[in-house]
């Protein structure tokens, strides 16, 4: 029987300012109709290599060889033309980032439908009817209705499902999906891949899944190929990828992947503060109200929300996409003023008239982690200079004092010195997360805010910057507000959690509790969706 994707073979080199870098060596895959085969390992492992090559998307300069079949169709190799002929009708891609893979000045509907006229398939007022059955199929609430919205006018979860629907419109006989939930909370990930399943299921099309997440992978794929150094190391069922893996490389992968299971990097402290202990930061009955336009109502981001972190405490946030965790996060920060009640920093107002003094006092007391690193640093400024500019704009240390502090920082999150040269483009995802660590800790801060720091890298990374980060907390007695979506992560690092929806504080409690005894229906939604669950919160 032939497969539907045939890949044999498969090389792929970039070329390097220092000469030819190798990113897939010899792969061999195969991957049968309305089956999913999964795509996991480190970053550099060529995942990603792997899907471009199969879309026919890597620029003129990359250097491809081996044998790419769909149906019998040889694709490496095919001019510009027959690609245009394939790409959205019979092979698709569901990309990351969906504010990057929508156009921003055309309506969803509008982005929806061109894949039909493209190709020829519908036109006019078939094309539209097509998109919104696309969107309804897609799960997008009320498509008709969405069918003019901007994308800015979306959550990340619609989004995403726009993106689905663009994939899905022409019913393609593959659809390529790389990192198609890393940004979006369980629950909307369950959802949007449960639809996937549903739709790939009825239309008999095959998916070929990237992912740095391993409980994800075994949880959707069928088969999942283990990838390390541009090589396939393994390639085992899906059942069998976090217990019954065989080779080192499999293996590490397994056991850096967080689970609810997973011991505690940060302990209860042994002597916490006092319960009249000036609290660092703390929000009371704190409301975030953004004003609508024209016809759209209000949105109530926070209503009413209190909260106070301690010095040496590690508290976790968790909740839906626009349950108010990085609202709160920005409040918390002094980048979001409430629209009612108060927030404080070291026991000061800070709605009220601050002085220099001491709004140098409250920036250098709470220090952010931002969730994508490559946005968060200029790209135009050296590693060390970003990591110095906290220490020039709040305190006085002079130059050489700056350069004795910044290369303390690398040293402190495992850097290595000749990194603080280079620019942002040139350092992983991992290593420019390790340098907005330092960053965040160039002015000795009390408290650090981490919003989302490590969703978008590969587990064995994750677990690098967790334990740093714990190790951090520890040693410096550094109080910790992490922000997630992933559950297990805030498991690991955080002795105390919050759970937000729709801007309120619906359960807290100490984490190891609330995680294994939930009390309300909302925390055991969001257990039971975890990838790897079943319904009763029990590994599968």
């Amino acid at each position: 029987m032939t497969a539907l994707l045939q890949v044999e073979d498969l090389h792929v080199t970039y070329r390097g300012s220092t000469g030819a870098v190798p990113a897939v060596r010899g792969v061999d895959l195969r991957l049968e109709r309305g089956r999913t085969l999964a795509l996991v390992g480190e970053s550099g492992s060529g995942k990603t290599s792997i899907g471009r090559a199969v879309l026919g998307l890597h620029p003129r300069g990359v250097r491809q060889r081996g044998s790419i079949t769909l149906d019998g169709t040889e694709l490496l190799g095919l001019p510009a033309p027959a690609w245009r002929k394939i790409r959205g009708r019979r092979l698709a891609l569901i990309p990351q980032d969906p504010l990057a893979g929508l156009n921003p000045v055309h309506p969803i509907g509008r982005q929806v439908a061109e894949v039909l006229v493209r190709h020829r398939l519908a036109k006019g007022a078939e094309a539209r009817e097509q998109a919104v059955q696309a969107l309804a199929e897609a799960g997008l609430e009320d498509a008709e209705r969405r069918y003019g919205a901007f994308p800015h006018e979306l959550s990340g979860g619609q989004r995403q499902r726009v993106l689905i629907a663009i994939a899905i419109v022409a019913r393609p006989e593959l659809i390529i999906a790389d990192e198609p939930t890393s940004a979006l909370d369980v629950t909307v990930q369950k959802q949007i891949l449960d639809r996937l399943a549903l739709l790939t299921a009825e239309l008999g099309t095959s998916m070929l899944l990237i992912t740095h997440d391993l409980a994800l992978a075994a949880d959707r794929a069928d088969e999942v190929a283990v990838l390390a150094d541009g090589a396939l190391v393994e390639l085992l069922s899906g059942s069998d990828l976090l217990h019954s893996a065989r080779t080192p490389a499999a293996q590490h992968l397994a056991a850096a992947a967080p689970t609810l299971d997973s011991p505690a990097l940060i302990p209860p402290p042994a002597n916490p503060a006092p319960v009249e202990t000036v609290p660092l930061v703390a929000a009371h009955d704190v409301q975030v109200v953004f004003p609508g336009r024209g016809v759209r109502e209000d949105v109530r981001a926070l209503d009413g929300v209190s909260l106070a972190v301690r010095p040496r405490e590690s508290v976790g946030i968790v909740g839906e996409s626009g349950s108010g965790k990085s609202t709160l996060a920005r409040v918390l920060l002094g980048l979001q003023a409430p629209t009612a009640g108060r927030a404080e920093v070291l026991g000061v107002d800070q709605g009220r008239r601050l002085g220099r003094a001491e709004r140098r006092a409250a920036r250098r007391a709470v220090q952010p982690v931002f969730q994508d690193p490559y946005s968060s640093f200029d790209p135009r400024r050296t590693i060390g200079a970003s990591i110095a500019e906290p220490l020039g704009a709040l305190t006085r240390i002079g130059r050489r004092g700056q350069a004795r502090r910044v290369a303390e920082l690398m040293d402190q999150v495992r850097l290595p010195a000749t990194a603080a040269g280079r620019r942002p483009r040139e350092l992983s995802g991992g290593q420019l997360q390790r340098a907005a660590i330092a960053r965040a800790l160039a002015v000795s801060p009390q408290l650090v805010v981490a919003d989302e720091a490590v969703s978008a890298l590969d587990v064995s990374v994750q677990a690098q910057v967790l334990q740093l980060l714990a190790r951090l907390h520890q040693e410096q007695d550094l109080a910790l507000v992490f922000i997630s979506h992933d559950l297990a992560v805030v498991r690991q690092v955080s002795t105390r959690v919050l759970v937000m929806r729709a801007g309120r504080v619906v359960e807290q409690g100490p984490t190891a509790e609330v995680l294994t005894s939930p009390t309300t229906e909302y925390t055991r939604a969001l257990i039971e969706a975890v990838p790897g669950r079943t319904p009763t919160g029990e590994r599968r």
